[in-house]
Order: C-alpha cells, then sequence, then structure tokens
C-alpha cells in the first residue's frame, strides 16, 4: 500500500513538473514580448499535442505573423 502511494505520489509529481515547466517556458516568452525585447524570430518548443502544446503552436503562428508585418512596414518605410 504505502509503494503504491510513493508511485502514485512520484506520478503526480512528474506530471505537475512537466505542466509547470512547459508554462514558464510560454510565460518567458510572451513576458518578452510584451517588455519590447523579444526576438521575433524565437519559436516556442511544441513539445505536446495537449492544451498548454496547442497554445505553444498558436503563439508560434502571431509570431510568425507578427514577424511577417513588421518585414512588410520595414521593406515599405
Amino acid at each position: 500500500m504505502l509503494l503504491a502511494a510513493g508511485v502514485v505520489t512520484l506520478s503526480m509529481l512528474l506530471i505537475r513538473n512537466h505542466l509547470v515547466g512547459s508554462l514558464r517556458r510560454l510565460d518567458t516568452s510572451m513576458s518578452g514580448l510584451t517588455s519590447g525585447s523579444s526576438d521575433l524570430t524565437q519559436r516556442l518548443p511544441v513539445q505536446s499535442e495537449d492544451e498548454i502544446g496547442r497554445i505553444a503552436q498558436s503563439f508560434n503562428c502571431f509570431l510568425g505573423g507578427l514577424e511577417a508585418t513588421v518585414r512588410d512596414i520595414r521593406e515599405h518605410a
């Protein structure tokens, strides 16, 4: 019984750390963008197909569009 509880606890900690790590990377990238110090060519690694992975993919698409817009403005200025 104690072994099963230990395995469950360890599994929960690993899952939590994975989710928190993904959210921290997303937070860091978004914070860099809002501060104006972000490199628009950098993309988030998409490591899963869950909600966090889909958010990272959407964020990457957003950055791609923003990068193209900035490039167009530079070319026409």
